[in-house]
């Protein structure tokens, strides 16, 4: 499905065909009541997963970044953390520059700075579609590599350069290489023929074509250094880190990383191609933090600290009203006596209790709102006590 309807605001990511849309109003009535029930609790596949966890460790690294001139060892721990997840390799940071080898990815001052702006950004964009999906493009990286004979090895400088006789090639069909290249495509994974005095390799290499459809996804394009085209991002893929495949995956694509906001951005928009919108990517409603939430629906905040003093910022003596309550009938449900199958028992909410003007709060299990709700079990308790007062006389 290749087409995306604005007009409707029904948008359709074009790898998964899932709706991604808020908007339900062009729903009919079997969807809307779907929607109604129970919050949706997905699975992750395994690339979910390793996306959802590197997503973390980049939100996590923007705050240790964020109003710091420099690179603390904390930040510089987690950026080394953020890499090994996406290459599967272990680099160590010094001088602006993550090194391994001869195999160096740049995380200059700079390219830190751009990275918290473009998050702030992120931040404060209440866009749900940020990048629209417009291509694919698949390319073949094919290299030839010959091994030098034994007698090549061992043999002088002088009998070397008057040796005249031109190296051993075996040809091969077009065939051969059609089939080396389908297989590479098909599989997405490096393709090998061994030859008698090499090999030839085939590696694929993916790039997603994106539009950019707000501000957020326009800044994120634009950070130096830029993809070339800017609008081709590279995909990432499941890869194995070690030799139990089961324990140790990483996200990576075949050719070398270059610079910190290369990967950020493959990261960012792969994510949002994998998982449709960012709306998985919260901003915490107490202290505003970004956090990744695991469970569709759930998450306002980022942590049950920030969840209680929201909640007592907006009740105040009402919230401690409210659980007082709550905990009254929990305690009613599991008194044996009272307790019946027949009989569910029903808690308040935040929205029950913002507009209660009762003062002085009602005792725990005397809340009229309370009473109403559990009305059955209210009933059955005044029962149990007649008859127990009729006994006593």
């Amino acid at each position: 499905m290749h087409n995306v309807v604005t007009n409707n605001k029904l948008y359709v990511d074009i790898i998964s065909n899932n709706i991604i849309s808020s908007d339900i109003s062009c729903w009919g009535k079997p969807m809307k009541k779907a929607l109604k029930g129970k919050k949706h609790s997905e699975r992750f596949d395994e690339e979910k997963k390793q996306l959802s966890e590197i997503v973390k460790l980049l939100i996590k690294l923007y705050y240790e970044v964020k109003n710091q001139k420099e690179l603390t060892e904390s930040a510089a721990a987690t950026l080394k953390e953020f890499i090994f997840k996406v290459t599967g390799r272990s680099f160590k940071y010094a001088n602006e520059t993550l090194s391994m080898g001869h195999y160096t990815i740049s995380a200059t001052t700079a390219q830190l700075e751009s990275f918290v702006q473009v998050m702030e950004i992120l931040a404060e964009d209440k866009q749900s579609i940020h990048f629209v999906l417009t291509g694919i493009k698949d390319e073949i990286i094919t290299s030839f590599n010959y091994f030098e004979t034994e007698q090549e090895k061992y043999e002088n400088d002088d009998k070397l350069n008057k040796k005249n006789e031109s190296p051993e090639i075996e040809w091969l069909s077009i065939k051969n290489f059609n089939r080396l290249i389908n297989e590479s495509i098909d599989k997405q994974k490096s393709q090998w023929i061994h030859l008698k005095m090499g090999e030839i390799v085939a590696e694929p290499y993916r790039l997603y074509m994106v539009a950019p459809m707000s501000h957020f996804a326009r800044s994120l394009l634009k950070v130096e250094p830029k993809e070339d085209p800017i609008t081709a991002i590279c995909a990432m893929k499941l890869i194995n880190t070690s030799s139990n495949p089961d324990k140790s995956k990483a996200l990576q694509h075949e050719q070398g990383w270059k610079s910190f906001i290369q990967i950020a951005r493959a990261v960012l928009i792969n994510f949002h191609i994998t998982f449709g919108t960012y709306e998985r990517i919260k901003k915490c409603r107490e202290c505003g933090k970004l956090f990744f939430e695991k469970k569709k629906g759930s998450g306002l905040y980022c942590s049950l600290l920030c969840k209680k003093k929201y909640n007592d910022k907006l009740l105040g003596d009402k919230h401690q009203c409210m659980q007082k309550q709550n905990r009254q009938i929990d305690r009613l449900y599991t008194n044996k006596n009272i307790r019946s199958d027949k009989i569910k028992p029903h808690h308040l909410y935040k929205y029950q209790c913002t507009k209660c003007q009762i003062n002085p709060k009602p005792k725990g299990g005397n809340c009229p709102i309370l009473i109403k709700l559990n009305e059955a079990l209210f009933n059955r308790l005044t029962k149990i006590e007649m008859k127990a007062n009729r006994n006593n006389f």
